[in-house]
């Protein structure tokens, strides 16, 4: 069995960071927990965090159908996380898989015209789906993750600042989800007053923020220079051999389910 934890970027209403109180670091991300059947921990701001395993330097995304522009677009958004210099990369896998299978380990960016159960997107710009384990050193950890993109949508690959007319920025809303690919969650729904991109609305923010490059030093060991590492091997697209996996169900994953603005 496994355990997926889902995570959905949204529109809706105007948003302002003006209207934000004096900002501070607060990042969120998924929490430790006991062996199953407990879960992972949602939005958690104390405590050890559930990440990739310890050998797994690099991530591979596989972006099929998408066209060029927006494989540019996603490797860019790889690119911007890996700049922080943490011991986690993405990278662009040459695997092939359909997305929804997070016993595949092949970590999947699609589109499609409903969620993975077959339910209508609403409002969801974008959905994370992510599998863990618990491993044999008594610790949850990360094994797959699909980003399922609403297709019903009108995308763009890219464009900076303010967004108008409709537009999705699909740069920005991979940059979001592959936040959450790597254990990180919405800081405003944690309680956190902070300017990030990973808050749960989008807004007219366009990179990583501070908060946000804090929150993936906490999760992988600080940072480094990924010009001059040299990452381990990596044998496939998602994390090392699983002993048990357990279905999410219930309130986790209905905790997963985020409607965000648009400004």
């Amino acid at each position: 069995m496994k355990r997926a934890a889902k995570h959905a970027f949204g529109i809706g209403l105007a948003f302002s960071l003006i209207c934000l109180p004096e900002l501070t670091l607060g990042y969120a991300y998924v929490g430790q927990a006991g062996p199953p059947p407990e879960s992972p921990l949602g939005s958690q701001t104390t405590g050890e965090p559930v990440t990739w395993p310890d050998g797994q330097a690099n991530v591979l995304f596989a972006l099929n159908n998408l066209s060029s522009d927006y494989i540019s677009s996603a490797v860019a958004a790889m690119a911007a996380w890996n700049a922080v210099g943490t011991r986690v990369q993405l990278q662009q896998g040459s695997r092939v898989a359909a997305p929804c299978n997070g016993s595949d380990r092949v970590n999947t960016v699609g589109w499609l015209p409903s969620t993975c159960d077959g339910e209508e997107f609403g409002d969801a710009l974008a959905i994370t789906v992510i599998s863990f384990r618990y491993s044999s050193t008594n610790r949850w950890e990360i094994v797959d993750a699909d980003i399922i993109l609403n297709q019903n949508r009108s995308w763009i690959p890219y464009k900076s600042g303010r967004l108008s007319g409709g537009q999705v920025d699909f740069r920005r809303v991979i940059l979001h989800e592959l936040g959450h690919a790597i254990g990180l969650e919405h800081p405003d729904e944690a309680g956190q007053h902070v300017e990030a991109i990973m808050n749960s609305q989008v807004s007219n923010l366009d990179t990583l923020q501070a908060d946000d490059r804090q929150g993936i030093a906490f999760l992988y060991g600080g940072s480094t220079n990924p010009a001059t590492r040299t990452p381990a091997a990596s044998s496939g697209s998602g994390g090392g051999g699983a002993d048990v996996m357990l279905t999410l169900l219930g309130a986790i994953a209905v905790l997963r389910r985020r409607v965000a603005q648009v400004g």
